[in-house]
């Protein structure tokens, strides 16, 4: 991210929450959310898949669980951690310098990560004990194919379990279908009919809602000239480039697939 003195001329920005309609709750109203959605499935004996990448949104909903389990906003609720989330959390912890100043000192102050609570469990695929309520942390996030797969197919017949959808879902994924409100899904190849809820919290997205990405270009007038919008569904994409030349007065461009555009 360049500093809001440097001369930027030209910016390529990602739209992929570049609708008006785009806005993301607050972080408080996301966990207030998680913890009521994760306690209701729980108390009823579901399970509570949470489909994610394995990097990101991952280490910070594990720093979000524990904190709201500390906090008794969650009790009694194990936290099963697919292994390759473990791995890219391991990741993150030998390089602290990369992290946030709060998170840097308990890593190098403590021998317990700040991303794994008592409750907490790094498992292999579908190690999990049918019935037994806990919440599952699994990539891939849009429910498309690695172990989230295998635990929807787990829990889809279950009605007192739960899908919470995280992350952006592209369009044709089973998670986009499931937010869309189909109940029947292809996961590797297999039809699934889900029983179970499907919720969704936005404030744990990874990309700028659009009120951030204006806020973002503003900050770099009066010098910006050109903005390149990419990295969104279509009608995205266009809309924020229009609303950019719309209300900053500046150029704008959002390139189709292979278009070439040559940098002044």
């Amino acid at each position: 991210m360049p500093s809001w003195d440097a001369e930027v001329g030209t910016l390529r920005i990602e739209s992929t929450y570049g609708g008006k309609e785009d806005v993301l709750c607050p972080r408080e109203e996301a966990e207030a959310n998680l913890a009521r959605m994760i306690t209701s499935a729980a108390h009823a004996g579901g399970r509570v898949l949470i489909p994610v990448p394995a990097a990101g949104i991952a280490q910070e909903l594990l720093l979000t669980l524990d904190l709201l389990s500390r906090a008794s906003r969650i009790t009694n609720v194990p936290v099963l951690v697919e292994k390759i989330i473990s791995d890219a959390t391991a990741i993150h912890e030998a390089y602290p310098e990369f992290l946030s100043r709060d998170l840097r000192p308990r890593i190098s102050e403590s021998e317990e990560s700040p991303f794994f609570g008592s409750q907490f469990s790094t498992v292999e695929s579908f190690e999990t004990k049918q019935g037994e309520p806990a919440v599952i942390l699994a990539p891939s996030s849009m429910l498309a194919g690695g172990p989230s797969a295998g635990y929807l197919k787990q829990i889809a017949s279950d009605q007192t379990s739960k899908v919470i959808l995280v992350s952006y879902q592209a369009l044709d994924t089973p998670g986009r279908l499931l937010l869309d409100g189909s109940r029947q899904v292809t996961v590797n190849g297999e039809t699934v009919n889900v029983r179970c809820e499907v919720d969704r919290i936005d404030g744990f997205a990874s990309h700028s809602d659009y009120n951030q990405l204006m806020a973002y270009v503003s900050r770099l007038r009066p010098k910006l000239r050109r903005v390149l919008v990419n990295h969104g569904e279509r009608p995205k994409a266009q809309n924020l480039a229009s609303q950019i030349n719309k209300i900053f007065k500046i150029q704008t461009q959002h390139p189709l697939v292979q278009e070439a555009v040559k940098l002044l």
